[in-house]
């Protein structure tokens, strides 16, 4: 595990930015985000985001992240 950087996480929350680690795979990779209590799962063809219910942490999540996806 390690510590990933890149727009996906410049975002309001500066825990967000504190508290991540990694998990590559063979097709992806797992974003822990620990203060958050929050998986980031992302790979070829899908993502995940869990994150226990917090229906407004998701959605923006989801946003930036896919603001980031746009750009590729």
């Amino acid at each position: 595990m390690g510590l990933v950087q890149g727009p996906i996480f410049n975002m309001e929350r500066p825990s967000l930015v504190a508290a991540r680690q990694v998990e590559e795979g063979p097709n992806g990779v797992i974003v822990h985000l620990q203060e958050e209590d929050t998986l980031i799962q992302i790979d070829a063809s899908s993502t995940h985001i869990i994150c226990g219910g917090d229906e407004t942490l998701r959605c923006k999540l989801r946003d930036t992240l896919l603001h980031c996806l746009n750009k590729f």
